[in-house]
C-alpha cells in the first residue's frame, strides 16, 4: 500500500493544479474513490473512500491541506471525514455552469464547495459589461448559455424576477431549515421587496454609510462624542465646536468636490437635486431646504471646522494604493474628527482596517449609526446590494444549484471572507456573526443605520437608469464649481444654486429628448 501513496504524493507534488484545484488525473481519482453507488442504507465501502481520500489530501502537504481543515467547518481534521460521506449529492454526477461578474477570488467558494461535494463539476461562465449593464443583451446570454446559478447586479435581478426567470427560494428555505434570520434583515427585506414579495436570491455583502470618528481628538478638544442616532445637522454643530482648535471637525471621502458633501446631507434629509417631475427629468435646487445646506457647509469651509484632505498627486502613477493615500487623508492621519464617506462607507472601513494593521499606527477610531430623514432621497448610499445570487427557474441541476447557493450565502464562506488576510477585499458582511477579525466598534454601526428598504431599492433602481446616472454626475461637476465661488464669496448660496439650476435643466433638456427609465 505504501508505494501507491508515495506515487500519488509524486504527483501532487510536481503537478500543478487545474480544474477546479486538481490535477485533472487526481481529480478523477479523487472522484472514483469518493463516489460510489448507494442502496437505501449508507454503504461502508463510502465512507471508507471518502477517508481514503481525506488521508491522501491531509498527508500530502498540498496546498489544498488548510481548505479542507478551514473551510469544511471542522475543527479537527478527521471531521472532515463526515462531510464527505454525508455528501447530498455524492450519488449524482453534476455539471453545474455559475455565471459571474468577475473571477476574482471566486476559487475562495468554488475550491472548498468542490471538496464538499466532488462529484459536481463548476463551470464558471462571465458576462461582458454589455450584458451587464444591458437587461436585454444579458437575456439574450442567459437564453444561449443557461447558467444555473448567477451572480446578478440588481437590475438584472429585479427585471428577471418580475419575468419568473429565477427559481423562488422561501419554500428551500423552510424545507432545509437554512437560517435566513443571522442575514441582516433590511439586506433580506430589499431582497424580497425586489422580488415583489418572493424571496428570489441571496447576497453575502452589503454597501451602506456611517459616521468615523476619532475619539481621542473629541476627548482632547473635550467635546462630547456623538452617539448612534445623532442627527446630521447635529453633527454639523458638533463639528463646528472645533472651530479654532487645530483640528478639523468634519472632512469627508472627496478631495476636490466640495459640493458632494451638501448633497450627501442634503439628499439624506430628503431633499433631491434632480426630480421626475410629469415624465421629465427636472433640476430642483432652487429650494430653501438646498440654500440652508449649502449655507452650512460654505460656511464650515469659510470657517475651517470643515476641510477635505488634498488632492492626490498621481505624479504619472497609474494606481495609488490605500496606504500611500491615508498618508494625506485627514481622517486617517489623525487631523480630523469625523469623517462622512458618503458611498464609499464600506471601502473607507476596509482601507482603515489595513491602514491600521499595516502601519501598526493606534489609532482610537470608531463608527457612529446617524439618524437619517425617513423621506431620504439616497437610500442605496445606505443599503445598497451590490450583487444577488440567484437559480435559473430553468436549471436542470435544482438541488445541486440550491447547495451551491445555499453554501456561498452560509457561514463558512462568511468567516472565511472575513479572516481574509486582504483588508482591502474586506466587506459588510450579510451575516454580522462572521465580522470578527475587526473590533465590533469599528463595524457594528453599519448595522444600526435605519433606512427603510423600499427607499432604497427605489434609489438603486433610479441609479441604475444610464441616463439619470449620466445627468446625476454632471449635476455634481457643475454644483462644485457653483459651491467653489460661493467660499470665495464670488457669489451668493442663491445665485449659485439658480445658475446651478440653469446649467442641470439645460443638460437634462438632451436627456429627456433622448428618453429614460421611469421611475
Amino acid at each position: 500500500m505504501k508505494e501507491p501513496v508515495k506515487d500519488w504524493e509524486r504527483q501532487l507534488a510536481s503537478r500543478p493544479p487545474m480544474k477546479n484545484g486538481f490535477t485533472s488525473d487526481l481529480e478523477r481519482r479523487v472522484r472514483e474513490r469518493i463516489r460510489m453507488k448507494s442502496t437505501q442504507r449508507k454503504s461502508p465501502f463510502r465512507a471508507v473512500a471518502a477517508i481514503m481520500s481525506v488521508v491522501i489530501l491531509l498527508g500530502c502537504g498540498w496546498w489544498f491541506r488548510g481548505d479542507l481543515k478551514n473551510l469544511l467547518g471542522q475543527d479537527q481534521p478527521y471531521e472532515a471525514i463526515g462531510a464527505l460521506s454525508n455528501d447530498t449529492l455524492g450519488d449524482k454526477e453534476v455539471s453545474l455552469k455559475v455565471q459571474i461578474l468577475q473571477y476574482g477570488n471566486f476559487d475562495r467558494i468554488k475550491k472548498p464547495f468542490i471538496i464538499r461535494h466532488p462529484s459536481v463539476s463548476i463551470d464558471t461562465l462571465n458576462i461582458t459589461m454589455n450584458e451587464k449593464q444591458t437587461p436585454e443583451e444579458f437575456e439574450k446570454w442567459m437564453d444561449k448559455n443557461q447558467p444555473d446559478v448567477m451572480m446578478l447586479p440588481m437590475n438584472l435581478f429585479v427585471k428577471l424576477s418580475a419575468e419568473g426567470k429565477l427559481k423562488a427560494l422561501d419554500t428551500l428555505i423552510a424545507k432545509e431549515k437554512f437560517d435566513l434570520d443571522a442575514i441582516h434583515k433590511p439586506v433580506v427585506d430589499a431582497l424580497r421587496l425586489a422580488g415583489g414579495g418572493e424571496l428570489y436570491g441571496l447576497t453575502t455583502e452589503f454597501d451602506s454609510s456611517v459616521l468615523f470618528i476619532n475619539k481621542d481628538l473629541f476627548e482632547a478638544n473635550h467635546i462630547p462624542v456623538p452617539e448612534d442616532g445623532t442627527s446630521l445637522d447635529e453633527i454639523l454643530k458638533i463639528a463646528a465646536r472645533f472651530q479654532g482648535t487645530g483640528t478639523v471637525g468634519l472632512t469627508s471621502y472627496e478631495r476636490s468636490n466640495k459640493s458632494l458633501l451638501a448633497s450627501l446631507i442634503g439628499e439624506s434629509s430628503g431633499l433631491q437635486a434632480i426630480s421626475q417631475i410629469d415624465g421629465k427629468w427636472k433640476a430642483t435646487l432652487q429650494t430653501k431646504g438646498w440654500e440652508k445646506i449649502w449655507s452650512q457647509i460654505a460656511e464650515g469651509y469659510k470657517e475651517g471646522w470643515i476641510n477635505n484632505s488634498p488632492p492626490l498627486d498621481f505624479s504619472g502613477k497609474k494606481v495609488i494604493y490605500a496606504n500611500e493615500m491615508f498618508k494625506t487623508d485627514l481622517f486617517a492621519s489623525g487631523k480630523a474628527a469625523m469623517m462622512l464617506p458618503g458611498s464609499f462607507g464600506t471601502s473607507y472601513y476596509a482601507s482603515m482596517a489595513e491602514y491600521e494593521k499595516s502601519t501598526k499606527k493606534a489609532i482610537n477610531w470608531s463608527t457612529v449609526a446617524y439618524r437619517i430623514d425617513s423621506s431620504a432621497t439616497n437610500g442605496s448610499k445606505y443599503l445598497n446590494i451590490p450583487f444577488v445570487y440567484a437559480i435559473n427557474a430553468r436549471t436542470t441541476n435544482p438541488d445541486a444549484a440550491w447547495e451551491f447557493l445555499r453554501f456561498t450565502v452560509g457561514p463558512q464562506v462568511a468567516e472565511r471572507d472575513d479572516s481574509a488576510e486582504n483588508f482591502s477585499a474586506k466587506q459588510i458582511l450579510s451575516r454580522p456573526s462572521a465580522m470578527k477579525s475587526v473590533p465590533e466598534p469599528k463595524w457594528r454601526a453599519f448595522y444600526k443605520m435605519e433606512i427603510d428598504p423600499q427607499q432604497a431599492l427605489t434609489d438603486m433602481n433610479r441609479q441604475s437608469d444610464s441616463a439619470y446616472a449620466n445627468a446625476y454626475q454632471q449635476f455634481n461637476e457643475i454644483a462644485g464649481e457653483q459651491m467653489k465661488a460661493v467660499i470665495a464669496e464670488k457669489a451668493t448660496v442663491e445665485q449659485a444654486l439658480k445658475e446651478a439650476q440653469i446649467q442641470v435643466d439645460t443638460l437634462l433638456q438632451n436627456t429627456n429628448s433622448k428618453g429614460g427609465d421611469k421611475q
